[in-house]
């Protein structure tokens, strides 16, 4: 028994592996490399936003809680210096990302895929 409002068509999907897309993302390291900084970049940009009232909060609190010469002169600096502590921190962190983030999108996870050789191209990333 049919029914008039049935339609009765196979669905289709296209496979992404066989798109344009996809191949143009596998062929053009370019592309891959530019969303990998972009990605990295708004991480970055994320962190730092998130790390100043933090390291405000912690030096309002250090300088507070000691009477210790030393960590209120550092608490003291490291209020002034707030956007820069934060940006440095924030640095650091994303240093480490965007080396995974570049292995997994640009060159591939088999670049990292051993001990010696992720600390070896994670040095390199640090002191390039």
């Amino acid at each position: 028994m049919s029914s008039p409002y049935l339609i009765s068509a196979p669905l289709t999907t296209t496979n992404f592996k066989s798109s344009v897309l996809y191949s143009t993302w596998k062929q053009n390291s370019a592309i891959r490399f530019i969303t990998s900084g972009i990605l990295g970049n708004v991480v970055f940009f994320g962190l730092d936003k998130m790390l100043f009232p933090v390291i405000l909060r912690v030096a309002s609190r250090l300088s507070v809680s000691t009477d210790r010469s030393v960590i209120v002169s550092g608490s003291k600096w490291m209020k002034e210096n707030a956007a820069s502590v934060s940006f440095f921190v924030a640095y650091l962190l994303d240093i480490a990302l965007q080396h995974f983030l570049n292995a997994w999108l640009v060159f591939g996870l088999e670049t990292i895929s051993t001990r010696e050789l992720y600390l070896s191209s994670l040095t390199t990333s640090y002191t390039a």
